[in-house]
């Protein structure tokens, strides 16, 4: 007769502290919930379609409170926002977590009522934008109208409540065309409908929303962050082509020149979090994960003073919380999945990597 193999006795795998706000180090390794209707208005746009199709599964949106999140938002709490934003950079390797410290981070400031400038993944303009044309404000700049409308309706969704409480108005005119502009005074969002139903301005449309932002956030007293996924896509090749066999510079794309903007150091009331990712680039240009290889000499300097987080594998307690997390959740079925040796199998064959781990647990 064989014997079976003892199971792992599962721990607490959950924080009862739903708030981002709340979150300590005592909360590490653990856990947290986030509400159906924020990951709707503020994150679905953030999130890769594989952990889509996991929050389908599981019923629910958890995410594991780690060293990086806790990182920047404590940092968040402690600045001085009378100075120039702090800039944040996210890295690490593939499937380690970036992305989802963003979310962590982008829900934490929608909780603390800060203006959301979010860019969920800048590379999809470069390597696959097909709708284009030429810009009618700067003579060389291509707009991209469809991607500029949809992150205005991103914007618009993600701040909703907070630009309906602001009521933020333009602060200079603004003109269109010779029949077509907007008066000082306008509600901003005006500008952000505008851009929407007329998408040739689109592109332009973006640009004012960001200068309002700059200009307004001191002085209006709110917060504003910008959070970009991959955010070394500014700096990197394009697969877009202009003529045969020339492929359009990327700063001369307005959308990217518009949201490097929000980059230098001419406004306050501001935070700059990003990660550089290696999926952002061709596969050519994968080799390593570091920040000055990703961001180039070019976009390194531009980025240039930033504070580096690291995203690191899963450590020991990590992976086993989330190997109890899967269990739960009925994504490891399989008896073996649930024994230890079934465990230090899962580790063996995920290498710590969250991503791998997932993946490795898909046919258990």
């Amino acid at each position: 007769m064989v014997e079976s193999q003892p199971k792992h006795t599962a721990g607490n795998f959950r924080t009862d502290k739903d708030n981002p706000a709340d979150h300590t180090e005592k909360d590490k390794g653990l856990f947290y919930t986030i509400p159906h209707k924020i990951v709707d208005d503020i994150l679905k746009e953030g999130l890769h379609s594989m952990y889509k199709q996991q929050i389908k599964a599981f019923t629910e949106t958890c995410v594991m409170v780690r060293e990086p999140a806790l990182e920047i938002m404590s940092c968040l709490k402690k600045a001085n926002y009378s100075l120039p934003p702090v800039k944040y950079l996210i890295y690490g390797e593939n499937g380690s977590g970036k992305t989802m410290t963003l979310a962590h981070v982008l829900h934490y400031c929608a909780v603390e009522k800060w203006m959301l400038v979010h860019v969920p993944w800048p590379a999809f303009w470069n390597l696959f934008t097909t709708e284009m044309s030429a810009s009618v404000w700067k003579p060389g700049r291509v707009d991209f109208p469809l991607a500029a409308d949809s992150w205005l309706k991103h914007f618009r969704q993600q701040n909703r409540a907070l630009l309906e409480q602001l009521q933020l108005k333009t602060s200079q005119k603004y003109v269109w065309t010779k029949r077509e502009s907007l008066q000082p005074g306008e509600p901003l969002t005006e500008v952000i409908e505008h851009g929407i139903s007329r998408n040739k301005f689109s592109s332009d449309c973006v640009g004012v929303v960001l200068k309002e932002i700059r200009q307004q956030a001191a002085t209006k007293g709110f917060k504003a962050v910008m959070v970009v996924d991959g955010i070394n896509a500014f700096w990197g090749p394009t697969r877009v082509r202009l003529i045969p066999k020339k492929y359009l510079h990327v700063g001369n794309i307005s959308l990217v020149h518009n949201f490097k903007k929000m980059l230098q150091p001419d406004w306050t009331n501001g935070a700059i979090v990003a990660s550089v990712d290696q999926m952002a680039h061709p596969p050519a240009q994968r080799k390593n994960y570091t920040p000055k290889y990703l961001l180039g000499k070019w976009g390194f300097e531009t980025f240039d003073p930033f504070v580096p987080v690291f995203v690191d594998k899963y450590s020991k307690k990590e992976i086993n919380r989330c190997i109890d997390y899967y269990i739960d959740r009925k994504w490891i079925q399989t008896e073996n999945g649930q024994t230890l040796e079934g465990r230090k199998e899962l580790i063996f064959l995920s290498n710590m990597n969250p991503f791998q781990l997932y993946q490795a647990c898909a046919s258990w």
